[in-house]
């Protein structure tokens, strides 16, 4: 085709003037607000605008008039179909995740916002042992979905947690069967909430969630939520000023006691300070004062049916039978606890405990160098401890990372108390489940190979209250470590 040839067809295209209304008509529209802004719309709106305001030096001629409105027709056309593809596309694809910018615990991803993981049907992990099942997920397609680093079980039968760390950005998370979790940001919850730490319920339709609020200049200050609709509303504590300046950081109830324990891991200077405590009489809304007998920026706190079990650094110096443990009836007075095997020397403090209905409390603590954990357990409900010794059943017992337990009773084989801990079985795997009968002296590594789980590197009490006894347990890995997520079940058969 000659240049000839496609002139011709541009002139045949605009040979004659189309029929048009009167030029005042033209004007008259043209001057109209709703003209002009349109003029000025979408792509070729946006080159007029560019043209409009560059200086006429050349002015065409007619025919090349008609050219040029023939090719700007067929550039309309092309740009409104590209266009109305490029928006399909983004009515197809899914929504890009909310950024949190709430401070607080912060996780190397962006937790979406009130998402559930990608819900592809659970797997059951064949065990091998009477009346305890396993299901889960051994590859959780969204990484990005948050994980309670503790939860409890609503009256409704759902579960309710709060997450940070490395597990998801601070928040609630909550779930219908245990495996998928749904995440919403502090301050969307809880009243001008900027950081969760922890949730405990009493059992009988009280939740109390502690955290913090941003302060004025730059600290946070604690607070205390309750509420008394699983979790649909929140009320903060009455008592504000009693929590200035410290993050409420762990609660836990036991019978007629909330207790809750705080502190600030701002500054260094923190590692001297002594922990604070707020003790509340039933109802989890008036909190007072009182002193725990430790120190430092971190703590553990486990309730029973019977009082509390507190660990830490020590604010006075060890004796040679005291490990630095402590128990209390009502979270307001506390008892240095004993080591029966002269072993006290050798504990550190508790990074992870679970108790069983007989409560029995299975606990890691640290070496007093820090370069190893070792099993520890107590039989009267945190008073007295010594140091588990595993047989060669576990190949590395200074490994051992979390426990939790699964117990009930049966009537016809009597009390079943199943220990579980996640520990490592060769350098570099820290992925492996474990499980003892026996009180942790011999274990079996629980694993389908058929479906590869259970794994993890957290072991969750699902629940577990102060009634001990628990009948679920989650065990998950850090997102993006491909362990999946899993829910080792007691059958309620026992």
């Amino acid at each position: 085709m000659t240049e000839q040839d496609i002139e011709k067809r541009l002139r045949d295209v605009v040979k004659e003037p189309q029929p048009s209304a009167p030029q005042s008509l033209h004007l008259f529209l043209r001057e109209l607000p709703e003209s002009e802004a349109a003029r000025h719309r979408g792509p070729l709106g946006h080159l007029r605008s560019a043209l409009e305001g560059i200086p006429r030096v050349v002015v065409l001629n007619p025919n090349a008039r008609r050219v040029q409105v023939a090719f700007g027709m067929a550039m309309a056309i092309v740009i409104g179909i590209a266009g109305a593809g490029v928006l399909l596309s983004l009515r197809q694809s899914p929504a890009a995740p909310m950024h949190n910018t709430t401070p607080g615990n912060s996780a190397p991803w962006v937790t979406p916002r009130r998402s559930t993981g990608t819900h592809q049907p659970p797997v059951q992990a064949s065990l091998g042992i009477k009346n305890v099942v396993c299901n889960g997920v051994p590859v959780v397609e969204n990484e990005n979905m948050a994980l309670p680093t503790a939860a409890v079980v609503t009256r409704s039968g759902t579960y309710l947690g709060v997450t940070g760390g490395v597990y998801g950005t601070t928040g609630l998370v909550h779930s219908d069967d245990g495996i998928y979790w749904g995440w919403d940001p502090p301050s969307s919850t809880l009243p001008n909430a900027s950081v969760v730490t922890s949730i405990a319920t009493d059992e009988q339709g009280t939740i109390v969630v502690t955290g913090g609020v941003q302060g004025v200049d730059g600290t946070t200050d604690g607070r205390i939520w309750t509420s008394s609709d699983d979790g649909k509303t929140w009320k903060a504590n009455s008592n504000e000023a009693s929590f200035k300046g410290v993050t409420v950081q762990a609660v836990a109830y036991s019978p007629g006691y909330w207790v809750a324990l705080g502190w600030s891991n701002a500054t260094a200077a923190d590692a001297a300070r002594q922990v604070a405590g707020w003790v509340s009489n039933d109802d989890g809304k008036t909190w007072n004062h009182i002193a725990p007998p430790i120190k430092g920026t971190s703590a553990l706190l486990v309730s029973t049916a019977a009082g509390f079990v507190l660990s830490g650094t020590p604010l006075t110096t060890d004796a040679i039978d005291e490990p630095p443990i402590w128990y209390s009836t009502d979270g307001q007075s506390w008892t240095r606890a004993k080591a029966k095997d002269n072993t006290a020397q050798l504990m550190g403090p508790l990074t992870s405990a679970t108790v069983t209905g007989m409560s029995n409390v299975y606990a890691v603590s640290t070496t007093t160098d820090g370069t190893a954990h070792q099993l520890v357990a107590s039989k009267d409900g945190g008073m007295t401890w010594a140091t588990v010794k595993p047989d060669d059943t576990m190949a590395y017992p200074g490994s051992i990372a979390h426990v939790a337990s699964l117990s009930a009773n049966d009537t016809v084989d009597g009390y079943v108390e199943l220990v579980f801990a996640t520990t490592s079985m060769g350098e570099g795997s820290y992925s492996h489940v474990m499980m003892s009968k026996d009180g942790g002296i011999s274990w079996a590594r629980l694993l389908d190979t058929n479906v590869g789980g259970p794994t993890g590197t957290m072991l969750l009490d699902l629940g577990h209250g102060w009634q001990a006894g628990t009948n679920r347990v989650l065990a998950f890995g850090d997102p993006g470590s491909g362990l999946g997520i899993w829910l080792i079940e007691l059958l309620s058969s026992y």
